[in-house]
């Protein structure tokens, strides 16, 4: 760190200095999707014609 406040590291050095502390990741949002439920169409023989 130089007396002006800036610091001088690579950027694979300060990501792995995040890991370790636990704030590097995943920064986008994550999808969501919702379970869809299948019709149900026959529950014995012959009960579908098409």
């Amino acid at each position: 760190m130089s007396g002006r406040g800036r610091y001088h590291w690579s950027v694979s050095t300060m990501y792995r200095i995040l890991r370790e502390q636990g704030q590097a990741g995943e920064r986008r949002r994550q999808a969501t999707y919702q379970t869809k439920t299948l019709p149900e169409l026959a529950t014995g023989l012959s009960q579908v014609f098409t």
